[in-house]
């Protein structure tokens, strides 16, 4: 299968995507650089500016659009506005943000036991999101209640990663 995987905004959510990409490939799936050749679309959305939250809705039409047969919504927006995103047209999944860590297992109907499993090997994005150095995903959410800011609502309480 090829997929294709766009990201709007914040370092973690650049991390999350490059995650999916390895755990796909570790399946043996393809990750393309545009939506035009893609089996599925996975748009990680972000809510933390008008902006970010227009781009977010352009990604998850352009995706649709270009003719990715299945174009899943996660991330912030998306969490946030569910109904909004699933009212798209062409998007057929929304995956709230606790939920983002199931999209491959369930997208593929394996365990997660069985993509521990998996050897991955870290390649960079293809297209515009090619960096050499991977960002790590260590925390996510936050304990603030800052009045301005949705990553609370967004994300949750902060929480750590542990060691392996």
């Amino acid at each position: 299968m090829n997929v294709f995987l766009d990201v709007v905004g914040c370092r973690l959510n650049q991390s999350e995507v490059e995650a999916l990409a390895n755990q796909f490939r570790a399946l043996g799936h393809d990750i393309v650089a545009d939506p035009s050749l893609a089996d599925l679309a996975i748009v990680n959305t972000c809510a933390v500016t008008v902006k970010a939250a227009a781009d977010s809705r352009k990604k998850l039409r352009r995706a649709a659009r270009k003719g990715a047969k299945r174009v899943l919504a996660t991330g912030c927006w998306a969490s946030l506005y569910p109904d909004e995103a699933e009212s798209l047209d062409g998007v057929s999944d929304v995956y709230d943000n606790a939920l983002k860590d199931s999209i491959v297992c369930e997208v593929l109907g394996v365990t997660t036991d069985q993509l521990l499993e998996m050897e991955i090997i870290r390649q960079p994005l293809p297209g515009d999101r090619a960096r050499t150095r991977a960002f790590i995903r260590i925390q996510t959410g936050c304990d603030h209640h800052c009045s301005y800011c949705l990553t609370r609502i967004a994300r949750g309480k902060s929480q750590s990663r542990t060691l392996p």
